[in-house]
């Protein structure tokens, strides 16, 4: 199951655009076009310059790159190559601007060793403090007490 994220989700032009027109456009705002009776009828305002103080991380999901608002946890998918988030319910707790979006520095080894393990396609930035996110990161690698050892059926199978 490949990954899905703004571009995969939404490569056809729409009616009323041309091919070269919707290519042209960079992904995040693709993604918010399609949202924008949303951001239209929430009374917000497209987006405008960028709150560099204030970056969000992309975090694999279910098979899908998200970003999760730390304002009002909403979440939409995010582009691989236009690193820019606006939450389209609270419009970036009403700033009106983009937020960076930091990704992983290596994400095709993130994707490749998500989509190797049993169980749902997830990872989490150790530096998100979303509580999704450390849901997420203990889903992976549960912690564990010091003072008990690994349940035997958690135990990797040997020899392989």
């Amino acid at each position: 199951m490949p990954i899905k994220t703004v571009e995969s989700a939404w490569p056809d032009a729409p009616e009323g655009w041309s091919t070269q027109d919707w290519k042209a456009l960079p992904a995040a705002e693709r993604g918010l076009w399609q949202v924008q009776d949303t951001l239209v009828r929430l009374g917000h305002p497209m987006p405008s310059g960028l709150d560099a103080e204030h970056p969000v991380y992309a975090r694999l999901d279910h098979s899908r790159w998200i970003v999760q608002c730390p304002e009002c946890s909403s979440a939409q998918l995010a582009a691989t190559s236009d690193p820019r988030f606006y939450c389209i319910e609270c419009a970036n707790n009403a700033t009106g601007l983009w937020r960076p979006v930091l990704w992983p520095e290596d994400r095709p080894a993130v994707e490749t060793a998500a989509l190797a393990r049993s169980g749902p396609t997830m990872w989490a930035h150790a530096s998100d403090r979303a509580p999704a996110a450390r849901h997420v990161r203990q889903q992976i690698d549960p912690p564990r007490r010091p003072d008990r050892p690994p349940r035997p059926d958690r135990q990797p199978p040997q020899g392989r």
